[in-house]
Formats: structure tokens, C-alpha cells, sequence
């Protein structure tokens, strides 16, 4: 798992178990932080992870509106 497949993850969680909301590619892109650090990922690096963990059946899609919001499965 590189540094960002992490970031990610750890954002991911923050948003859902601590914020109780889901999460969409607003709260990625350009550029997110996780415990001080900074992260940066297009519009597309996001998508192709987004797809990535929905075949892990890692996360879900909650809705689709004019963006797609998600979360994770079993939280």
C-alpha cells in the first residue's frame, strides 16, 4: 500500500466514523491532509482508486447526485 493508498484510507475513515457523513472526490481533490501530512491527487487518480476498492467491496456508493458520495462497508 503506497503513502497515499493510505492517506486516503485514513481520510476515508476520519470522514465516516468521526465526521458521520459520506465521502466524495470534494474532500480529495486537489489536495487533502492526514496527521500533518499533505497529500495531492487529480480528479482521475481518485476515480481509478474509488473503482479499485469498490471491486475490493472495501466501500460502498450511499447516492449519486451531480457527484457520487461513498462509504466504507461494515462501518
Amino acid at each position: 500500500m503506497s503513502d497515499l493508498d493510505l492517506g486516503l484510507w485514513k481520510r476515508m475513515l476520519h470522514i465516516v466514523q468521526e465526521e458521520h457523513r459520506p465521502f466524495s472526490f470534494t474532500d480529495f481533490v486537489p489536495t487533502f491532509s492526514v496527521e500533518g501530512q499533505k497529500y495531492s491527487i487529480s480528479r482521475g487518480t481518485f476515480g481509478n482508486k474509488i473503482s479499485a476498492l469498490q471491486k475490493q467491496e472495501k466501500i460502498a456508493v450511499v447516492y449519486h447526485s451531480s457527484q457520487t458520495f461513498y462509504t466504507i462497508k461494515n462501518i
